[in-house]
């Protein structure tokens, strides 16, 4: 199941809310979804909305959200609600949809991305020609037992925006997380890719697709260096398979090219989810967005595709930022 999908799911039970009477509480995928008293019960069809959707009230089942929607959109957060974290919103399935049905286009979901600054008037180029991935990894709460006691590595998950790099074709391929972008020194992109001399050190590794994050300056998270702009790299594929970690590691230390934080390296157990909501790496006191669990060695799983899973730290869910 990727981030786009939103599938029909079955309700399989209704809790009730410890602190409030007209609230009941129902488990969805590993997380906790607040609903009005009687408004589900269990074997019912419903659909998932999870946090950072952006829903389009002009559709029925968001049309509530009006009130407090922009540009026709409605963007959904983990709240709390009594004590009891709400994770998304849940919606009743329409007539005639079925379990597993993947209805995001049809309710016209949209998933929200942060804002980036100094990017106006910078102009799209046309992909490279090799193969490179659209980066998106699933969440770990929907495959909670994929990992059970596999060797992996956690790494934290850095709270900003995607870009990808690559040299091939005989020029340096600079990208965002969907798009890619024409040389220019105010596409923040660009920007970091000067600062990290990739250009000249890319050329090294032809085809190899470097996979990073920009931040400092993204969604107001500074990381103690607010407005500073920063790359940390969490992936590295070459000819449509990604590297094994180690080899990974082995490519962007001989880069000197900075790499997301090892939180954690060994045996899987449930335990370490915790990991997910200590404090970031990169600054003391500052919230860590969550983490990424990645087998040492690349694997796929006939259901959920690639085995790299995110957790997502709840606060950050919330909207806490330090």
């Amino acid at each position: 199941m990727s981030d786009k999908t939103r599938p029909v799911i079955r309700i399989t039970s209704v809790l009730p809310h410890e602190n409030a009477d007209s609230l009941e509480v129902i488990p969805v995928g590993g997380y906790t979804v607040c609903a009005r008293l009687g408004q589900f019960h269990a074997g019912d069809l419903a659909v998932y909305l999870e946090p950072d959707d952006l829903l389009p009230v002009r559709v029925m089942e968001f049309s509530f959200l009006e009130p407090k929607s922009k540009d026709g959109y409605a963007h959904i957060k983990a709240i709390r609600l009594r004590g009891v974290l709400s994770y998304g919103l849940l919606v009743a399935a329409r007539p005639g949809w079925v379990e597993g049905q993947d209805v995001a286009e049809e309710l016209g979901v949209r998933r929200w991305e942060p804002p980036i600054e100094s990017c106006a008037h910078t102009e799209d180029a046309s992909a490279p020609g090799c193969h490179v991935f659209h980066y998106d990894i699933e969440n770990y709460r929907r495959y909670a037992k994929i990992h059970q006691l596999e060797a992996v590595e956690i790494t934290e998950k850095i709270n900003g925006a995607n870009a990808r790099f690559v040299w091939t074709d005989g020029e340096l391929h600079v990208g965002s997380h969907t798009k890619w972008k024409k040389p220019d020194e105010r596409n923040q992109w660009w920007q970091a890719a000067k600062k990290y001399d990739l250009e000249s050190k890319l050329q090294d590794f032809p085809e190899y697709v470097f996979y990073g994050e920009l931040y400092g300056n993204v969604g107001g998270w500074g990381y103690g260096q607010p407005g500073v702009l920063r790359l940390a790299f969490f992936d590295v594929s070459l000819r449509g398979e990604y590297l094994d970690v180690d080899q990974k590691h082995a490519v962007l230390t001989s880069l000197d090219l900075p790499e997301a934080p090892v939180v954690f390296r060994g045996l899987w157990t449930d335990v370490l989810i915790g990991l997910a909501q200590c404090d970031s790496l990169l600054h003391p006191g500052h919230i860590r967005e969550g983490v990424v669990v990645s087998p040492l060695v690349e694997r796929r799983d006939p259901e959920c595709g690639r085995v790299k899973l995110k957790i997502i730290n709840p606060d950050y869910l919330a909207g806490k930022k330090r």
